[in-house]
């Protein structure tokens, strides 16, 4: 985080910023940055909240919940195209 100590001062780094070919993304608040996404749990430092998000149950059971779903839907998929080939072959066979 850059602090500045005058206005002239923050003025020239923010046309250092627009000059440069560099352009910042977003730049989040510090209570942004230090809460879990998926179980919102705050933290003091960036540090801990991303060795936190590393092992976070909530982020397990919803990447596995996901996988699941993703399996589920694959399913339906190869089910729809089955039966879309013997609608097929019936029409085929009844002309």
């Amino acid at each position: 985080m850059i602090f500045h100590s005058s206005n002239q001062e923050k003025t020239t780094n923010i046309q250092q910023l627009q000059n440069s070919k560099i352009i910042p993304i977003t730049i989040l608040k510090k209570s942004e940055q230090t809460i879990c996404n998926y179980c919102n749990k705050n933290f003091s430092c960036y540090n801990s909240m991303n060795r936190h998000v590393q092992k976070c149950k909530v982020k397990e059971s919803l990447q596995a919940e996901n996988d699941r779903l993703k399996k589920e839907l694959m399913e339906i998929k190869r089910r729809i195209y089955n039966q879309q080939r013997k609608d097929y072959k019936i029409k085929l066979l009844s002309n």
